[in-house]
């Protein structure tokens, strides 16, 4: 496994946590267009790249959390993640590929209003694209991310 700053590691015993060294990874999950995603203590979401060799490469780290990123899910080059910033994040892997670029990419939108940790996300499929929901304690948020608003807590 190798980090973009050179750092070469194993997957094998611990999972992808172990490229970040001084992280755990909270989840982990895969998009239909071949990455792996991760996130981790240091506030960020790793894209990882499995090559044609079946090596992997942490290729984009995506910044913008202010807390540990608890939770992800992907859905083709839709990213939403969940933080204990109690914010909840969507990111577009569009234009951040190829692979190699160093470029980590700014949310799309950015949804606030959880009282605690956000602890899971999901993105609904088509024709639902605009809207996400999210976790956290007791409650669920249902949001349109187009607007950036909140449409119902349950």
């Amino acid at each position: 496994f190798q980090a973009e700053d050179g750092i070469r590691d194993s997957v094998a015993s611990r999972g992808l946590g172990d490229v970040y060294k001084r992280q755990s990874s909270y989840n982990v999950t895969s998009n239909s267009i071949g990455h792996i995603l991760s996130c981790s203590d240091d506030m960020t979401v790793g894209v990882v790249c499995v090559l044609r060799d079946g090596s992997l490469l942490l290729s984009k780290l995506l910044h913008g959390h202010v807390g540990r990123v608890r939770s992800i899910y992907a859905q083709g080059n839709r990213v939403l993640s969940g933080s204990d910033d109690r914010s909840v994040k969507l990111w577009s892997l569009e234009g951040l590929l190829p692979e190699y670029t160093t470029e980590s990419g700014k949310p799309l939108v950015t949804l606030t209003g959880h009282s605690g940790p956000v602890t899971g996300v999901l993105l609904p499929v088509t024709p639902y694209q605009q809207w996400a929901f999210s976790a956290a304690g007791c409650s669920v948020r249902l949001w349109d991310v187009v607007q950036g608003t909140c449409l119902k807590v349950m």
